[in-house]
């Protein structure tokens, strides 16, 4: 009876890990923006086709801009649609700069810091059309 018992409580103790690990997953995976930054990409990208390609720069950087543009071209090439954000602290100074490299996807400048709270800089995502965090990657 001993022997049972021991099986029996490492059942559990497997069966608690593995809920834990597939709790802590949807969590990462259903994690949401807030409905004032999905309402600024909806109004700023109205024929976006979703789920989307985000990228969250710095519009500061040249360097970020070359990135932008990379990640442009390959979406395009793709055939898929995709979305910039940057983060900037001069608006019309990056507004030139970012027009001189004609990018394909939506552009939304972010000088309030607003996606902030939500995105990681030079990092890419996938979201959906309720906001919803798809996929997340740093981009080294």
């Amino acid at each position: 009876m001993r022997r049972g018992n021991g099986k029996t409580w490492l059942l559990i103790f497997c069966l608690l890990f593995q809920l834990s690990i597939n709790f802590g997953c949807q969590r990462h995976i259903r994690r949401k923006i807030t409905d004032k930054e999905l309402s600024v990409i909806v109004e700023s990208c109205s024929e976006q086709v979703y789920p989307v390609s985000l990228y969250y720069l710095d519009g500061d950087c040249s360097f970020c801009l070359a990135k932008a543009k990379e990640f442009d071209e390959k979406k395009f090439l793709k055939g898929a649609r995709s979305l910039i954000l940057f983060k900037v602290s001069n608006p019309l100074v990056a507004k030139m700069y970012i027009q001189e490299i004609s990018l394909r996807s939506c552009v939304i400048l972010d000088s309030s810091n607003l996606f902030a709270k939500s995105f990681a800089l030079n990092s890419m995502y996938e979201i959906s059309e309720k906001g919803e965090i798809f996929s997340e990657r740093a981009d080294k």
